[in-house]
């Protein structure tokens, strides 16, 4: 067996020297020196009347014991600690251990220890006559000496927090706990360095749990072989944990027996968690007796009151029971005085002379004693008396609504905790912004003369309250709008709208103070606006397209920005009326005469508003179209009878002629189109082809003729090229667009091809091309409506 040392330091002189003490130590001592082992010691601090009966007679300190601690030789209260110390021999230095220690959290469903704390936890501890017992863990004893243990060094550590999870008072014990200083919430090693400490289980807290205990590891390295650990149990407070059903506190002080226990389990070698057979299970116990519930003084909330409140009446709300009391007044400003008792578990306070102090307060204070203890508290101020005022006001209390629409009103005056209530009179021409502020915004929307009153209540009793009241005046209006201006109007016209409230025609002035701003919404037209869009008129162009609509939008605003009207004017854009064309006569003519409408006769159509062109098409009747802007049209026919006498057997089909690329620029008969360009025209109307024509084989040039031209449906190619090779005929609309190809393939020189090309474009000049190697020719061919 490992030999252990455990050394004292001398205490007093008057003892026997160092020599002997360590010889009865070693050899005396009934303390085992020579296997590992532990001791669990608690404090018994004497009887509340006479503590030092169990003081060491060498040190003014309390005695730790292995027996129980009770009335006899013990005192505390709830809220108190109990102190505990562990001395463990044997240890192996720089080795580390795991001791294991329990207490009982619940007794017999009542709170006993609730958590750990440091082992030096006695105050409060007036109410017993003398100061609180000072605790030594170091004192030891050897046979009939008392000796202060040597250590190389003291080490702290903090204990985990406890947990509340289930407990019946939410967040106990854990806020209890957290409220103490980190000073008071550690665990005191001598000789050894703490290196953990947590919680094996924590049992059930909850109403259902009758007995519950926390068992807890602390983790250490021994610097000697003797190590000394020092704690304290929290004594459960009912100030802290309340009351069952019928006033029975939680707290297990006052209950029969021993409820609070404070165990050592076991000591294990770390981290080989080796049992250590020489520290074994130990139970401490103090019993309740010895524990006094501390009275709990408490008093009813503070009170709000008007000055003509007659009384006010505060409670003493402990719930200790055979309590004694002690009412009076200080910080006195309201006048207050006590009526009747001052000794009752309730005081009625009311006005002296001439009433409560608006604006004063007063404070109270309650001595509560049992079980020969004291606690005291106070509520400062306990009455406050209200000195209720309120003046309104608005600023601006008067404006025009060109210049601005709000006024800011606001409400001030003594004491913060109220509420207010505004209400306007007339209702409507503007609102509050809100209604139960201090400082609401008045927006109005119309001119007149507005009354605010303001109510402020007090938010708690007795809800004394005041009112005041303040004028708003608000001048002028925001004008009227207007449009008036041209509907429908013509497609690409450009017309003027102006600014008319009055609906006379007439483009008013612009109000002072104000002004416009003219817009374009809805436009499915394309319309523009010309010019200015911030005067009286506005000139707007509208676009091409018939059938369609514009939308002006003319804004009144004032200069402020704060007051606006507007109004709209749709306008469509199309034709007013139909059209009606008149043909001239039919007429005979001979060949050789002209068949221009200078000689011919011209058609006639009415403008119906927007403009009518008049053109015409020949196919073997002449046609005459009268059209408007908007593409609607009218239509009359023509008949023109020409006698020829110089008809052979070998004329070309109808309307058919032959245009190579050698041809003079040609000009056909009658047909003209404002929709057709300069050059496409000439290429049409070039001078008739004889009447009757052939294509010369022997040429060296491409040859071709396309007829009828103008064709409505079919046009019909006949072409010989002066050399063999591919030909290409392409067909192009005068944007240059290939709308299509009549022919691709070979051709032999010298032989004529014939093809025909249909389109579906309607009224529109074409252009072919035919290409034969380097050889090029080009036409202009027309079809018309079908």
């Amino acid at each position: 067996m490992r030999k252990v040392t455990l050394l004292y330091q001398r205490a007093k002189a008057s003892h026997l020297n160092i020599t002997a003490i360590l010889l009865a130590i070693l050899f005396l001592s009934p303390i085992k020196m020579f296997s590992q082992s532990g001791n669990l010691d608690q404090i018994r601090n004497g009887p509340a009347n006479d503590p030092t009966k169990n003081f060491y007679k060498t040190f003014p300190n309390p005695s730790w014991v292995n027996g129980n601690a009770g009335a006899s030789n013990a005192h505390y209260v709830e809220s108190h600690s109990i102190a505990y110390r562990s001395l463990i021999t044997g240890a192996v230095v720089n080795n580390q251990y795991q001791y294991v220690i329990e207490y009982d959290t619940k007794h017999s469903d009542r709170m006993a220890i609730d958590y750990l704390t440091h082992y030096q936890r006695l105050e409060p501890h007036q109410q017993f006559g003398h100061p609180a017992e000072v605790i030594n863990p170091l004192i030891m004893v050897s046979g009939s000496s008392e000796y202060i243990m040597k250590t190389v060094n003291k080490d702290t550590f903090g204990f985990p927090v406890p947990s509340s999870v289930g407990s019946p008072v939410p967040n106990l014990p854990t806020n209890s706990f957290l409220a103490l200083p980190d000073s008071q919430r550690v665990l005191t090693a001598y000789n050894a360095d703490i290196t953990n400490i947590q919680y094996v289980f924590q049992q059930s807290l909850t109403n259902g749990a009758t007995e519950s205990s926390t068992r807890v590891i602390i983790t250490f390295t021994a610097l000697k072989d003797s190590v000394l650990l020092a704690w304290g149990g929290h004594i459960a407070n009912r100030n802290e944990w309340g009351f069952l059903a019928g006033g029975i506190p939680r707290s297990a002080g006052g209950i029969s027996g021993s409820p609070y226990h404070m165990r050592q389990i076991s000591m294990n070698t770390f981290p080989g968690l080796v049992n250590i057979s020489g520290v074994g299970n130990q139970d401490r116990s103090l019993s309740a007796n010895a524990v006094i519930a501390p009275p709990v003084c408490g008093l009813s909330t503070a009170q709000l009151a008007c000055p003509e409140t007659a009384s006010l009446t505060f409670n003493y709300t402990g719930g200790t029971t055979g309590a004694t009391f002690v009412w009076s007044i200080f910080n006195n400003t309201a006048n207050a005085t006590i009526s009747g008792s001052n000794t009752g578990s309730s005081v009625t306070i009311v006005p002296g002379s001439g009433g409560f102090t608006p604006g004063g307060s007063f404070s109270l204070k309650i001595v509560v004693t049992a079980n020969g203890l004291k606690d005291s508290c106070t509520l400062a101020p306990a009455g406050t008396i209200q000195n209720v005022q309120v003046v309104a006001t608005a600023v601006p209390d008067s404006f025009d609504l060109s210049v601005r629409n709000t006024s800011q009103l606001s409400a001030t005056g003594t004491i913060a905790d109220f509420s207010y209530k505004w209400t306007q009179d007339p209702p409507s021409g503007g609102s509050l912004d809100k209604d139960t502020i201090t400082n609401p915004l008045f927006t109005a929307t119309e001119a007149g003369t507005y009354t605010f009153v303001v109510t402020k209540t007090q938010r708690a009793a007795p809800n004394c309250s005041a009112k005041d009241t303040v004028v708003v005046k608000v001048t002028s209006a925001a004008p009227q709008c207007g449009i008036s201006g041209p509907d429908p109007v013509c497609p690409g016209s450009t017309n003027t709208y102006k600014y008319d409230p009055d609906h006379n025609g007439v483009a008013d002035p612009i109000p002072t103070n104000f002004t416009l701003k003219w817009s374009l919404i809805n436009n499915t037209n394309g319309a523009t606006i010309n010019g200015s869009t911030t005067d009286t008129t506005v000139s707007v162009t509208a676009g091409t397209t018939c059938g369609t609509n514009f939308t002006l939008k003319l804004v009144v605003a004032s200069t402020s920005g704060l007051i606006k009207d507007s109004c709209t004017k749709t306008v469509g854009v199309n034709v007013s009326s139909t059209l009606d064309i008149t043909c001239p006569a039919n007429k005979n003519v001979a060949c050789a005469d002209s068949k221009d409408p200078s000689n011919t006769g011209t058609a006639t159509a009415a403008d119906n508003g927007c403009g009518v062109k008049i053109y015409y098409k020949d196919v073997i009747t002449r046609t005459w179209i009268a059209q408007d802007a908007c593409g609607h049209r009218d239509t009359c026919t023509q008949t023109i009878t020409v006698t020829d006498s110089c008809v052979t057997s070998n004329t070309l089909p109808s309307g058919a002629r032959m245009i190579t690329n050698s041809d003079p620029a040609p000009a056909t008969q009658g047909f003209t189109s404002p929709s057709v360009s300069s050059p496409v025209r000439n290429r049409i109307n070039g001078p008739a082809l004889p009447s009757a024509t052939s294509l010369n084989t022997a040429s060296k040039e491409l040859q071709v003729q396309a007829f009828p031209n103008p064709f409505s449906n079919t046009v019909n190619f006949r072409f010989t090229s002066p050399v063999s090779g591919r030909a290409i005929l392409e067909v192009f609309n005068t944007q240059g667009q290939r709308v299509g190809i009549a022919f691709d393939g070979k051709v032999d020189a010298g032989i004529t091809k014939f093809v025909q090309f249909s389109t579906r474009l309607n009224n529109q000049a074409l252009i072919y091309r035919l290409k034969v190697g380097e050889k090029t020719v080009r036409g202009t061919i027309l079809e018309l409506n079908r």
